[in-house]
């Protein structure tokens, strides 16, 4: 299998640049490339954190909320334009506010061919106990629409019978984006759930990532922020991931070390 890893990113240049910079330094051999749905045109971003990429480009549209919401189909878009022509069999999405504390061999199980990954973090009737607003009332026309488009296309739609997954971590195999490219997408709902139907629709399993239900992770998608002190936690109880970090952490590449590193695994 060849990875490569997505990095996807808006603002923030500085933080970007302090986690994109454990990711390198844990994991030199996997390619990094970036994709940017900021406001600045591509001249304005530092120097510094485009040259940790092996690739950048750029979303050509200005609709924050767009972006935000489809992070599927902005990397549907991202596979046509540039990374078709790239080396990989998996890609591994990653936000910027993600802070990988391990490698990525250590973080995701062997990826199978064909398959695609995400940070499960529940299926249809947990998601219903919890009146998880995509498939709430809030977007219950979003939901209608989508199924109507499905019936349309032949497609199976069974909602009962998903998992779902948080987007950040997600793994997405080439086959799923080869056949992504070729129909059109609407932007009913969201990525979150688009990607458990069009897998289901494309007979591509869809599994759990691992980041989720290890313990000692700690993730949260829902406005908390963690630091310096979680970070310590996490990295005590031999966790491999957290989010969000979203502030410049003193001495986090000291913080953040392989086991080879230390003395006593040498001996």
């Amino acid at each position: 299998m060849t990875i490569r890893i997505l990095f996807r990113f808006h603002k923030n240049y500085e933080v970007c640049i302090q986690n994109l910079t454990i990711i390198k330094s844990l994991n030199p051999d996997i390619k990094i490339d970036g994709l940017y749905g900021g406001e600045d045109k591509i001249e304005d971003i530092p120097n510094s954190l485009k040259s940790l990429f092996d690739t950048l480009w750029t979303i050509p549209l200005d609709d924050p909320y767009y972006k935000w919401k489809n992070a599927d189909l902005c990397v549907r878009w991202w596979y046509k334009e540039q990374g078709k022509a790239l080396d990989f069999s998996h890609i591994i999405i990653w936000e910027w506010d993600l802070l990988a504390l391990k490698p990525f061999e250590e973080i995701y199980p062997i990826l199978k061919p064909d398959h695609n990954y995400a940070t499960i973090f529940g299926d249809y009737k947990y998601a219903k106990e919890i009146d998880w607003h995509w498939i709430s009332q809030t977007y219950f026309y979003d939901l209608e629409c989508m199924e109507d488009s499905f019936k349309k296309k032949g497609y199976k739609f069974n909602l009962e019978t998903l998992s779902f997954g948080l987007m950040g971590g997600t793994v997405l195999c080439r086959k799923f984006l080869e056949n992504y490219i070729r129909e059109h997408v609407s932007s009913y709902s969201n990525d979150e759930l688009r990607l458990s139907v069009y897998s289901q629709a494309y007979h591509i399993p869809f599994l759990d990532n691992g980041i989720r239900s290890t313990p000692n992770n700690l993730l949260d998608a829902n406005g908390k922020l963690f630091g310096e002190k979680e970070i310590n936690e996490v990295l005590k109880d031999g966790g491999k991931v957290i989010h969000p970090i979203r502030e410049l952490i003193t001495n986090l590449e000291q913080k953040i070390s392989t086991k080879k590193d230390k003395p006593e695994d040498n001996q």
